[in-house]
């Protein structure tokens, strides 16, 4: 057996059960956050909901005719309540240079005639 076909063998194998996992991952854990007291929905942004209002009850035009968005479109998540909670430590954060020139670094190549 060559070692395409032992590789191709063991997808085949590992494949139907690494997606069946995956699915009942999927269905298990709803279950379980729903259980847990400190997993919680963020609440709905406020200015998004009016947002939707507004588009159902007057049409409003969401995209050109050429696909770009129009205007602004508020976060469906409010996250106010997350204000004022450290992600990181301010201590640990480095200043980023006055001046990043990669030219005075000898990290560029000079400049070459094309033609």
């Amino acid at each position: 057996m060559s070692r395409f076909d032992r590789r191709s063998l063991l997808l085949k194998a590992i494949l139907p059960f690494v997606l069946s996992i995956a699915i009942l991952s999927s269905l298990i854990s709803p279950a379980i956050a729903e259980e847990s007291e400190f997993l919680v929905r963020a609440p709905l942004n406020p200015a998004f909901l009016e947002y939707l209002r507004e588009v159902q009850d007057y049409g409003v035009q969401m995209e050109t005719v050429d696909g770009f968005a129009l205007g602004l479109i508020p976060p469906p998540v409010d996250l106010s309540h997350l204000e004022g909670i450290a992600l990181y430590k301010v201590d640990e954060l480095v200043a980023a240079p006055p001046s990043y020139d990669l030219r005075t670094l000898g990290k560029l190549t000079e400049v070459k005639d094309q033609g």
